[in-house]
């Protein structure tokens, strides 16, 4: 019994672990740790445009000699040295100059003074440019997701709360409208306040890059509707007064005209700088909207009927596009194809014309959509289920999800350098 004892010492000592057997084994790294097997999940990887943040805690100091990480590509074979580290304070690391939109695998070691090596659990990242918004209930603020899905990479508070966001394509910067407070917010890309206007009961926004102006929508239950639009330096440029409720709005960019819908009975309303509103369907129940530029504006009735199509210049009805059961969500993709999430949770996507190209599983149900530049990849918030996901139309198996508090809202634009 002594001799096993002694050797049983002689094993810890060896990985600079604190006392033998019959006492608490507290170090993450004694393979005999219960709850660690002496492999900590320590190692944090979390995507970012062309680059991987990397976290990890620190190891106990007795016996320490370098942290070591390693690196392998999408089908590579083994893991490479990326950097060594000397300092046992030093737990972060930013891996960058990589290529977007492949999986990347990821590998701490902690390598010891007696020659031994402690090999954290592998980890996978996927870089990418999209600079993926949402709003969150919990904080009744934004959460920015990494464009993986895998992680948060920051979440921002506000002291009332936002009810609409949008993403310029290219940026990554996020404009937000604060109901409550009453103001029109812009953010950076790194959750940095950049500007404040103040407004009344502020209830959608759409920005116009090519225009550099915002256009915000304020309404509330037996006030009078209002739409604003300011430059990006925060000076108002137009104001219209419209008797239908202001349910949503976007921006035809080929035209700089604001489309908005109108709720009950409030068909689609045309605005543009320097002429007078236009109404069309004023006889229909139009609560959301999307704008093919310069070919037709979509709308969706989610209360009892489906999606329709009308010109963007003269808001004539064109041909009714293929039916969709209470569309809950709608959203644009660049090839002008639409995304419909139904009220059964289904996804549908539709061409140009309106025809039924595809359609994906049922998720369950869907608040916001939104379509991610470059790669097509499709975003869906999820409230009920306290989560966002990220699918791919041509390969939803390799659908991601990540927990988030009742998100309701989620918006996405392209990063054009890392940050």
């Amino acid at each position: 019994m002594a001799i096993l004892i002694r050797a049983t010492c002689v094993v810890l000592i060896a990985l600079f672990l604190i006392g033998c057997e019959g006492r608490d084994r507290t170090n993450p790294l004694d393979p005999l740790n219960g709850e660690t097997d002496g492999r900590p999940d320590w190692l944090v990887a979390v995507a970012d445009h062309r680059a991987v943040d990397l976290t990890w805690e620190s190891v106990p100091p007795r016996g320490f000699e370098s942290y070591e990480i390693y690196r392998a590509g999408e089908g590579a074979g083994p893991l490479d040295l990326v950097t060594r580290i000397g300092s046992l304070r030093t737990t972060t690391y930013r891996d960058t100059g990589l290529v977007n939109d492949h999986d990347l695998q990821y590998r701490l070691d902690v390598r010891l003074t007696d020659g031994s090596v402690v090999s954290l659990p592998e980890k996978v990242a996927r870089p990418g440019a999209a600079a993926v918004w949402v709003l969150e209930a919990a904080s009744s603020g934004l959460v920015r997701a990494a464009p993986d899905a895998r992680h948060l990479r920051l979440r921002t508070g506000t002291f009332g709360l936002l009810f609409d966001l949008e993403v310029p394509e290219e940026g990554g910067d996020v404009w937000a409208v604060d109901y409550y407070v009453g103001v029109l917010v812009r953010y950076d890309v790194t959750g940095k306040q950049r500007s404040a206007v103040d407004v009344s009961l502020p209830y959608r926004v759409a920005v116009d890059s090519a225009d550099s102006l915002v256009w915000v929508g304020s309404w509330s239950g037996g006030v009078t509707s209002e739409v604003i639009v300011f430059d990006f330096g925060g000076a108002e440029r137009a104001r219209f007064a419209l008797a239908a409720q202001v349910q949503d709005l976007d921006v035809d960019p080929t035209t700089g005209a604001c489309f908005v819908a109108g709720g009950p009975l409030g068909g689609v309303t045309r605005l543009a700088i320097g002429e007078e509103p236009t109404t069309g369907a004023a006889d229909k129940t139009v609560m959301i909207l999307t704008v093919d530029p310069g070919r037709r504006v979509w709308t969706g009735n989610p209360i009892s009927g489906g999606v329709a199509a009308y010109d963007t210049d003269s808001l004539s009805e064109l041909p009714p596009p293929a039916e969709v059961d209470r569309p809950q969500c709608m959203a644009l993709g660049e090839d002008g194809h639409l995304w419909v999430a139904d009220r059964s949770g289904r996804i549908l996507e539709l061409d140009g014309a309106g025809s039924l190209q595809r359609e994906l599983e049922s998720f369950g149900s869907v608040t916001s959509i939104s379509v991610e530049p470059g790669t097509q990849a499709l975003w869906l918030a999820q409230s009920a289920k306290n989560r966002i996901l990220r699918v791919h139309p041509d390969s939803p198996d390799e659908t991601t999800a990540l927990a988030v508090f009742q998100p309701f809202r989620v918006a996405i634009g392209a990063q054009t350098q890392g940050r």
